[in-house]
Order: structure tokens, then sequence, then C-alpha cells
């Protein structure tokens, strides 16, 4: 080679290489527009599937997912982890030229090289990740923009939209639907299009895809089949073609035609060949045109090309559920169209009767607008409501249509196609109908006329009062309302509808019937679930859609629909409070708090009892609602920990008062240290509380208020005794030069709180040295004919009250000989 040829071959090698890197890795990215919102599938790859930790930090993945059905590149790609403030972008996989695709259908799966997923993983990383929030990120290697992306908790940077909230320990985030559905869903933005998974699904190149592959048809033979081994023998025996040659392939038959309705009810991945009018043009929506015969209408995407409205097709194609609506994809060489054909009427229904058994077919309805205008990715909606419930209509940008000029109340009629785009995984909401042109709106009556009269596509029987606005979608589909954290719904305007996601921390009538508590990463409310609602039950994660209210100062959601049900899932991380701290930036939130309980307990409406705490910072009530278990409040005096949602129940005029704690079960309360009373025959016990209401000596209350200086034992008053030796099981202390307050998570004890923990030091210190006599055992006992419920033995007051022991300085160790 000529040396100026050979320099300049290696000058350029480098440019070539990296336009190599960007041609091999675009039909990965082209499809991607960060700025542009849509409710499309993906066709590039996804993040499917997100762990930041289990039983150990180190347990974590991520899963990469392609949705579409041909071979997707990784050449020139990589996988970023990103902090949560976006300050820090860390390599964690990168895929150089020669990488192998991932195929159709198929998962990859990187993982921490420490944690449990490693021996499954694809490739795997060092270090790891933040559970409390991040993002990943895949793009092309150095990128200012993603192929995908999603972020968890705190994250602020490289995610889509919101971020999903951050799965606790051992939980997952995964992409909708899931499962044996695939992770498809990608509306860009984090939280609506993932949830978090109690049960992870971890899925590596070796795993099935998923949706499995559908049936394809036989391939056709060629024309022209090899030669035959006879042939190969005696080539020359007949110099003309065979008496018998091998017939070309006989005219494939034509294929088998299907009914639209007998096709819905096929399994997805079936080829079928229906024959109908297209309703719509192949480009109406980003799912595509419509087609229907007279049985029914469906759906029809194509890879490529097109087909106009009006025309008799003949379409080949698999099925699938594309946002749970029933759609054939199909290649423009499989659709033949046969000739321009007339629409079929529309189908009168009622706004409440739009469903699955009309999803693409032409309808005509005619309701009252029931709520404002609502801007999407593609065009606006609104909902109508004839009284029968209310359906949204969805009106495309490119239909001419200007829905901003109908008003509340105003009843419109209109024709439309019905389609359907269920975020919420249940495949049972989401239906929408669909306009296509102006034409398609036969009249908006203004809301002075006091009796319109509908048109003949009209509803047969229109609402008496068409004018009056109708309940606000009393029965819609939660769907159409765009997903909101529930910090967001908490901000918005009384009356306000709104849609949220989370998890059930206190099921339904718990509290009080119809009354239960939802919480995600953002915040919690109190729902109030009307009759056509039902229940929800702790751990189940919901979707749920209401009107925002309020209730005895609690910011409520008033729900009239059944909620839809996304699975189980862990609770979130109770926030640890001083009592005195308590208030409107925590309701309904899980709390944890401690303190020392305080004055006379007080029985609720409903059962159960409630009384104060405090550790020095201020008095909090605690509820033992009757559903709790829990039927008697602990002694004054002694410290407890209670972990529960926290309720308000004060008046407009006082918004700031009325907190208090709801634990839900027994494990919810703990008493971190006892109180010693004196029973009538003199003896002490350890009175660890739910002994109220019992017969024999009732225990001397102690009288210590925080802020108060304590009485001492030689005022007459009980000494709060820092689990002492247990009747059954005595544990050592956990050091001898721990100090003997309450643990350090907790607040630290002012005034009279640090007086309660002296004179408890003084009765450890007693209850020590009676051990050494070898007589606090007998001591702890009941003694028969006294003490009642007041002398119960410390280790039978644990089952109604879990008891941690608090290492006291100086104590002895009551197993010392």
């Amino acid at each position: 080679m000529h040396p100026d040829l050979d320099r300049g071959v290696r000058a350029t090698a480098p440019f070539a290489a990296i336009l190599c890197l960007l041609l091999a890795a675009w039909p990965a990215v082209a499809a991607f527009d960060p700025d542009v919102a849509t409710e499309a599938n993906a066709g590039h790859l996804l993040i499917s599937e997100v762990q930041t930790g289990g039983a150990s930090a180190s347990d974590e993945f991520v899963e990469l997912y392609n949705p579409t059905d041909a071979d997707l590149p990784l050449e020139g790609l990589e996988l970023v982890y990103v902090t949560a403030s976006g300050s820090t972008v860390t390599r964690k996989a990168s895929w150089a030229l020669g990488a192998a695709p991932i195929g159709p259908h198929r998962h990859l799966l990187i993982t921490n090289e420490a944690g449990i997923y490693a021996a499954i993983g694809d490739l795997t990383y060092a270090s790891g990740v933040a559970a409390t929030g991040g993002a990943w990120a895949l793009r092309i290697q150095g990128a200012s923009t993603a192929v995908d992306a999603v972020g968890w908790g705190a994250a602020t940077a490289w995610l889509e939209g919101r971020a999903v909230s951050a799965p606790a320990a051992g939980s997952s985030a995964e992409r909708l639907p899931g499962g044996p559905d695939g992770s498809t869903q990608d509306g860009d933005d984090n939280l609506v299009d993932f949830v978090i998974r109690a049960l992870p699904d971890p899925q590596n190149a070796a795993s099935a895809p998923v949706p499995p592959p559908g049936g394809s048809p036989t391939p056709i033979p060629t024309a022209t089949p090899g030669p035959s081994s006879s042939a190969e023998v005696s080539p020359s025996a007949t110099p003309t073609p065979s008496a018998t040659p091998t017939p070309a392939p006989t005219a494939t038959p034509p294929p088998t035609i299907t009914s639209v309705a007998e096709a819905r009810l096929l399994p997805e991945g079936t080829t079928v060949t229906v024959r109908g009018v297209a309703l719509t043009a192949s480009d109406f929506g980003d799912g595509g045109g419509y087609l229907a015969d007279a049985s029914g209408g469906i759906a029809v995407l194509l890879t490529d090309g097109a087909f106009a409205r009006a025309t008799e097709l003949l379409v080949t194609g698999e099925l699938d559920d594309r946002y749970a609506q029933r759609t054939i994809r199909a290649a423009a060489a499989r659709v033949t169209a046969l000739g321009p054909a007339d629409e079929p009427g529309a189908q009168s229904i009622a706004t409440g009767d739009v469903g699955e058994a009309v999803e693409g077919r032409l309808v005509a309805i005619s309701g009252a607008v029931a709520s404002g205008i609502t801007t999407l990715s593609g065009g606006r909606a609104v909902d109508l409501d004839d009284g029968s419930g209310a359906i949204r209509v969805f009106v495309g940008d490119a239909t001419g249509i200007d829905p901003t000029t109908w008003a509340t109340g105003q009843v419109v009629t209109l024709d439309g196609v019905v389609g359907q785009r269920d975020s919420s995984g249940t495949g049972l909401a989401g239906y929408r109908v669909q306009p296509r042109d102006a034409a398609d709106v036969a009249s908006v009556v203004p809301t002075a006329t006091p009796t319109p009269t509908p048109s003949a596509s009209a509803t047969p029987e229109p609402t008496a009062d068409p004018t009056a606005s109708p309940t606000p979608s009393a029965s819609a589909s939660i769907a159409p309302l765009p997903l909101v954290t529930i910090a967001e719904a908490r901000d918005a305007a009384t009356n306000a509808r709104l849609r949220i996601r989370g998890v059930v921390t206190v099921a339904s009538g718990f509290v009080e019937p119809g009354s239960a508590v939802v919480q995600d990463g953002s915040a919690a409310i109190l729902l109030r679930l009307g009759d056509e609602a039902g229940s929800v039950a702790r751990g189940e994660l919901i979707e749920v859609a209401g009107t925002r209210s309020t209730k005895a100062g609690m910011l409520t959601l008033r729900v009239a629909e059944p909620p839809s049900r996304l699975g189980q899932q862990a609770e979130p991380p109770a926030v640890r409070l001083a009592t005195g701290a308590a208030g409107e930036a925590h309701e309904a939130r899980l709390v944890t708090v401690r303190g020392a309980v305080t004055g006379r307990a007080s029985r609720l409406a409903g059962g159960g009892v409630s009384f104060e705490i405090d550790d020095g910072s201020g008095p909090l009530r605690v509820a033992f609602v009757a559903a709790s278990g829990l039927s008697a409040a602990p002694t004054t005096g002694s410290w407890i920990e209670v972990r529960g949602a926290l309720g308000q129940d004060t008046t407009r005029s006082q918004p700031q008062r009325g907190y208090r704690v709801w634990p839900r079960e027994r494990a919810d309360v703990t008493v971190v240290a006892a109180v010693m009373t004196s029973t009538a025959g003199g003896e002490a016990s350890a009175d660890d509380g739910d002994s109220g209401g019992a017969s024999g000596t009732t225990p001397r209350a102690a009288t210590v208020r925080p802020g108060r200086t304590p009485g001492a034992e030689a005022a007459g008053g009980p000494a709060p005794h820092l689990s002492g030796p247990r009747a059954q099981g005595i544990a050592k202390a956990s050091s001898p030069s721990t100090a003997a307050t309450p643990p350090s998570d907790g607040p630290r004890p002012t005034g009279t709180a640090l007086g309660l923990m002296l004179v408890g030091l003084a009765g450890s210190l007693a209850a020590g040295v009676a051990g050494w006599h070898g007589g606090l055992l007998d001591r702890l006992r009941p003694r028969p004919g006294g003490g009642g419920a007041a002398a119960t033995e410390a280790g039978t007051a644990e089952a109604e009250l879990p008891i941690t022991r608090l290492a006291v300085v100086g104590a002895a160790d009551p197993e010392r000989p």
C-alpha cells in the first residue's frame, strides 16, 4: 500500500469505528424521544425490572427486555447507574461491536457480583446502588440522552416522568403488565409504568421469551425442490422432464376467513385472517386503525404500509392485546384492499355500557360533559355521562374537533370508535370513544337548554334532566384519570377527581366502617370507601380513583367504585418521630414513636382504649381500637414504643389538633421499660400493661409525668423497671457499659423523662441485688390469693405486649452465682 494511503486509512479508522457504533445502536435509539410522552408500547430495549437490595444490600439486579418481534442490538450501548441527585454517573456494563443482540421478547440480566443473583446474571458489576433513590439508564456510550431509564425513590435525574417508589428490601420494581405478558408498557412515566412486586422475577438470556411466540404459518416449500437422489444416479435417463416430475407447489388455498367476533376470542399469538371495512385509516392513533364486520370490531396495527378509511380489507396477522385492546398485528404485504366500501352504521349505546362488547366498533353516545378537558399525548379527553356512568371521549389532534369549547353540563352527541388503553393492568378499564372528524360530532347543546332532545343517534333513553351536571364519574373507570402520587393528591383542591396507587396499611373497617389508609413512597391518605367500592385488605397494592375531601381534620379520598388490585406489596418503612413532632406532614403515614405512658386512659366509643405517651417533647395520643386486639392501656409510667398509622380526629376550627397513632396489632406495641408496682402483700411485680379491669388488687399507678420531678419510692410511687430478670428465660445485658436510657434511635428524654430513667436505674439495681439472693424470681411469680392481674408474672404479660430488655450500667448479672 502506498505510504500516504496507509497513513490516511489509519487516520480515519477511529472515526469509522465510532460511525459503526452509532449505526449499530441506532435502531434501538431511533424510536425513543425523551421529550415526547407516549402511551404506546416501545420499539426499543427497555429496563424491565430492578431490585435494589434484599437480605444483603448486594442482592441487586437490573433486567433488560426486548418488547419487539425482532432482534435488537446491544452494540455501542452502555448501562449506567446514576445517583439520586444526578451528580455521579457510573458505568456498570457496556457492549462493543460484535456483541450479541437480545432476541424477540427475551431478557438480559445484569447483577451485583456480590449478591445472590450473581449465579444467574448474564453480566455482573461491582459495588452497589442506593436503595433510597437512584436511576438506571441504558444509553449510547457517552450520550446525554437515554434509550430507556428508570428512577426510584429520591431520584431527580435520568428518569422518565416521575420516579417509582423505592422498593423495600427483597422487593422489586417491575414494568407493567409484567409476568407472562412481558414488560411492554412505556408511557414515559416511571411512576405509572412500574409497580412494586413483593416477589421479584429476574429473567436472564436463558429464560423463555415472554410472551411466548405465537403460531406462525408453515413456510411454503420452494417451487423447485433440490435434486433427488435418483436424479443424481441417472441425470440423463430422460432427456425431457420426468413423466411425474415433482409438481410446482399447488396454489395456496384461500385462507380461512374468521369473523371478527370469533377472532377476538382466540389466544394471543394466533394467526387469523379477517375481512371487514376500515372504520379509520391505519394511522388513526398510535395503536393503528380499526376494522369491523357485522360481528364486531378490532384494531389493526401495521408494521409498515398503510390503508385508508372506508376500504374493504382482507387482513392476515397475529392476535395481540395492546394495553388490553384486542389487536391484529400485520405486515402490509398481508393486507389486501378489496375496494371502497360503505361504513357500518353507528350503534347507539348508553355511556355506562361502553365496554368490551363494543370495543373496535362504531357507536353513538349522548351525554353531559362531566369533567374538565385533559390534555394527553396526541389529543384531549373529556368525560361524558348520560346518567348511566361516565365514559371518556378521546379527541385526537388530527380530527379537527375542538373540545375546549365544551362546557361542563353541556350535552354532546357524537359517533366514535371504541378503543381501550388500560394502564391499570387489569384488562377491565380504560375504554374510550374516539370521534374521527368534525362530522362525527352531531350536536353540542348549551347548558341553558332545559330539555335537549338527543339526535337520532343518541342514547334511546336520555336522562330526564340532561342539563343537570351528573355526579362526576360515579361509576367511571379509573384508567382515564392520570395517575398522581399521594403527595400530589393531598395537595389537590377539594373535590378534585384523582387516581392514586399505593399499598394498604390500614384495612377497611379497622378504625371505622368504610375507612382504610393507603400509602406510597411520597405520602399516605385516608380512603372513604362507599358500598360500591367494597373493601381492601392490608398489604394489597391498589389503584383507586376518587374525590379529594376532608373528614374530622384528615384529608381523604372518597371512593365510589371498586379499586384495581395489583397484587401484594410490603409496607413502607415507618418514620420515627418525637411524640411532640407528630403533625400534618406525617398524617396517615406509618410512624414509630416512643415515650412514657402519662395520665388516665379513656374508653373509645367503638370499643378499645386511648391514652397519651410523652418522650419529653410533648404528648401524643395512642388509640387501641377494638380490631387491634389490644384491650387495655399499659401502666402509667411505663415506656412503650408504638408503630402505626398517624390518624386525626378534630374540628375545622382546630385543624392541628387531635393526632393519634393507630397500632394495627399487638406486634405494633412494645414495652421498653415496665413499671415495678406493689401488690397488697407488699411484694414487687413487673406490670407490663393490659391489667386494667382485672380482678384482684389494683396496682398503684405512677404519678410521674414528663416535665415534673419524679415521685421516688420514698413518696410511695412505683419505679420504672428496666426489663429485669424474666420468669421465663433471663437474658444477659447486651453491654455492661451501655447507659440506662432509651435506645439511641428515639428522642432524647428531657425533664421528668430523664428522672424516670434514673428511677429505673435504681429499680434495676435493686432487682439485681434481689437476684443475687435468689428470691427475685419467686417474687415475680403469682402468689396464691393475692395480686390478681397486677401480680401477673412478667413472662405471661409479655404475651400481650412484648418487652425488650435494656442494658443497665453496673447492673448485676442475675445468672452470676
